[in-house]
């Protein structure tokens, strides 16, 4: 069997359909433009990641698979209804692993800086979350995958970290959170976060 790091970085994605990816945004710029930002917002978010002796990256992805061309490893398909369970499933999928970080795509500047601080989390917690601006979180990261983490989560609210957080607690689980950052769901956020994404051709 090969050698590979003890950490896995699965990062939850779409394949850049047109369409399909960033509807709420496509909603004010379009689909076309929508397509176009998605695609340089995920570009831009495994560039980040760069290439580590640490961890793996490993794209799970939404819709036709063979379009992403990114990560370490094999990409992998998501299965399963709602968010949580396709989280879930991921984790499961890469149970080879001691320690699985899970990131969505809607915030590019995840850093590996914030993949480094997620990995020493974990060396003494038993999970790590990183919040949301909008009151979701953007990584979430365990040893040993937890149904019960993500039951009865209001997804798509912005009540999804506190009630996340609450569940933990009820668990008994440890758990450190790591600086908030900011989604792209909205041109309000993409002005924000990389307004030279719009200026993009």
């Amino acid at each position: 069997m090969s050698l590979h790091p003890e950490t896995v970085v699965i990062v939850i994605c779409k394949a850049p359909e047109y369409g399909r990816v960033k509807t709420r945004l496509a909603r004010e710029i379009g689909d076309d433009k929508a397509l176009r930002v998605y695609a340089l917002m995920t570009a831009t978010l495994f560039t980040n990641l760069g290439s580590s002796v640490f961890y793996d990256i490993c794209p799970c992805v939404d819709g036709n698979i063979h379009l992403i061309h990114a990560g370490t490893v094999e990409a992998i398909a998501q299965r399963g209804g709602a968010l949580g369970e396709r989280i879930c499933n991921a984790i499961r999928d890469c149970s080879s692993y001691k320690k699985t970080i899970v990131i969505g795509s809607d915030t590019p500047n995840i850093t590996s800086d914030i993949i480094h601080q997620a990995i020493h989390a974990l060396d003494a917690a038993d999970v790590v979350i990183g919040p949301s601006v909008d009151g979701g979180y953007y990584l979430i990261g365990m040893k040993q995958p937890d149904e019960s983490i993500f039951d009865e989560i209001p997804w798509s609210t912005d009540a999804v970290f506190t009630a996340t957080c609450s569940k933990l607690q009820a668990a008994g689980c440890s758990f450190k959170v790591l600086p908030t950052l900011r989604d792209i769901d909205t041109l309000e956020d993409l002005q924000a976060v990389m307004p030279e994404l719009l200026s993009e051709h």
